[in-house]
């Protein structure tokens, strides 16, 4: 007996049944590949509110966004600096690094390159780009020296340029739930802790987590939109300083991101405009 094998006309059909059903799966697949990024980024933002949270119940105030030299209640001298997650290390990464890194010194000296170069997974969003890093400093042949782990999360720093693009009143107070030099407790949010930015994801903005950049301005995050590219398609995800993790689309008004983006500002808000 002599074995038939496939026309052409049948392998035609074979291959294009396939690649239908690859067509039909490739979407799938992207969708649910990004819900998780989202919800991974969620879940980060969440354990860092969490951290947060701690920093308070042990020593009595939040943390400040960043910290500009002299700041006494950290015992930080002139001219050093440091980010909010050095504040936040004994809380979201081992205690070896906080108990490691040095105060006296700004966060890009050399005594604190073999920590804050070093990567910590939940200041980094999923669906940013791999492995971000942070260079500080180049020598004369354009080779980095010093360098620090990428963060794609932060603080934000409002001001009254708000005002000045039309997204706030003039009288309106400018101060964002975390700022700079900051000795304030929760209960100085007195827009509510549900209405309150406490951090948003900032994208690939090339920020590492122990600087001072990871304090951004409010019309800094806002501009990257839809056109930036974004982690995360059709918005950008923020925590609230009650703690529960949001996604806003970038449909929001500029104004009621603005507004969430204050702790005092008096503004009123309802919970379905965001």
């Amino acid at each position: 007996m002599t074995r038939r094998g496939f026309s052409l006309v049948e392998l035609l059909v074979v291959i294009g049944i396939v690649a239908l059903l690859i067509g039909l799966t490739l979407p799938a697949i992207q969708k649910l590949r990004t819900s998780a990024h989202r919800s991974n980024c969620l879940n980060n933002l969440h354990n860092q509110a969490v951290a947060v949270q701690s920093y308070e119940a042990t020593q009595g105030r939040l943390p400040p966004g960043a910290v500009f030299g002299p700041f006494d209640a950290l015992a930080v001298p002139d001219t050093v600096s440091h980010g909010l997650y050095v504040c936040l290390l004994g809380y979201i990464d081992s205690g070896a690094k906080a108990a490691d890194y040095r105060w006296d010194v700004s966060y890009f000296d050399d005594a604190n390159q073999a920590i804050v170069r070093e990567r910590i997974g939940v200041l980094l969003c999923p669906g940013s780009a791999p492995d971000p890093v942070c260079v500080f400093a180049r020598d004369a042949t354009d080779t980095p020296v010093r360098w620090g782990g990428g963060c794609n999360y932060g603080a934000i720093a409002p001001s009254a340029i708000l005002a000045d693009i039309g997204w706030a009143e003039p009288e309106t107070n400018f101060t964002g739930a975390l700022p700079a030099n900051g000795t304030s407790r929760t209960s100085d949010i007195k827009d509510g802790a549900a209405f309150t930015i406490l951090l948003a994801e900032q994208g690939d903005r090339g920020a590492a987590w122990a600087s001072t950049t990871t304090l951004a301005g409010a019309r800094e995050i806002f501009r990257g939109g839809p056109s930036g590219g974004g982690a995360h398609p059709g918005g950008f995800c923020v925590v609230m300083a009650d703690g529960s993790a949001r996604f806003l689309a970038w449909t929001i008004r500029p104004q009621v991101f603005a507004a969430l983006c204050t702790r005092a500002g008096g503004e009123s808000i309802s919970a379905d405009e965001f």
